[in-house]
């Protein structure tokens, strides 16, 4: 079952431009099961390294296939994929009565968010996260894995210190700039990371971004007058 998760995985994450999985097979490392390497350009190249995101990797049997997943992360774990710079999260549903047919669903969990997790979650021993399916066109998840490393070196810093509550954001006394970034130079894909993937938000200061704790968003565009 775990081979079969982990080829899968390695095809989807392979067939992409940029991006090249590196996971073992019963591994023996305490908490990842590997890492996705992350490339501005040619790669297996180093000089075109830019990131690595290390990843997990869960299998389950079912007789039919969800339109969403969850799953119970450990408290210790989420601390330790927090202090270590996020973690993609995989679960890999298997269909075993029809050869093995198959889907992926994903969780990216950036430090910030997973420091908001762990506070509301600082009394069980479990942490319960949704996941969502993986893309079809793997160009966009690619995008989302580049725009996931630029944000994590981002928070990485505040990961021990004290970080905004969205509704103590506004300063009453001067204006306000909350931003967020993109990684993609595609104009065709703006659309789509604005409201189809999660953002994160930051408060612009003279020194610094600062993350908003409340750090996953969704942007809806709606027609007409709400």
């Amino acid at each position: 079952k775990e081979h079969l998760s982990v080829a899968y995985i390695n095809l989807y994450v392979d067939s992409t431009e940029s991006l090249r999985s590196h996971i073992e097979v019963d591994d023996k490392l305490p908490i990842w099961d590997g890492e996705i390497l992350v490339y501005d350009g040619i790669p297996d190249n180093k000089n075109n390294l830019v990131g690595q995101v290390k990843l997990q990797v869960k299998s389950k049997e079912v007789d039919d296939f969800k339109k969403q997943e969850e799953f119970y992360i450990p408290l210790q774990d989420a601390k330790n994929y927090m202090k270590s710079g996020g973690v993609l999260f995989l679960v890999v549903e298997l269909q075993p009565k029809d050869g093995c047919s198959h889907k992926i669903f994903y969780r990216l969990l950036p430090p910030i968010l997973l420091k908001t997790l762990i506070k509301r979650n600082k009394d069980r021993k479990n942490i319960k996260i949704q996941l969502r399916p993986i893309p079809n066109d793997n160009k966009r998840f690619e995008i989302e894995i580049k725009d996931f490393v630029y944000e994590s070196l981002k928070q990485q810093s505040y990961i021990d210190k004290p970080t905004l509550r969205l509704e103590n954001v506004v300063d009453k006394d001067r204006p306000t700039t909350i931003i967020t970034s993109f990684t993609t130079k595609e104009s065709g894909d703006f659309a789509w990371q604005i409201t189809s993937q999660p953002i994160y938000l930051y408060k612009q200061t003279p020194f610094a971004d600062i993350p908003i704790e409340d750090n996953e968003f969704l942007v809806t565009v709606k027609n007409g007058y709400s």
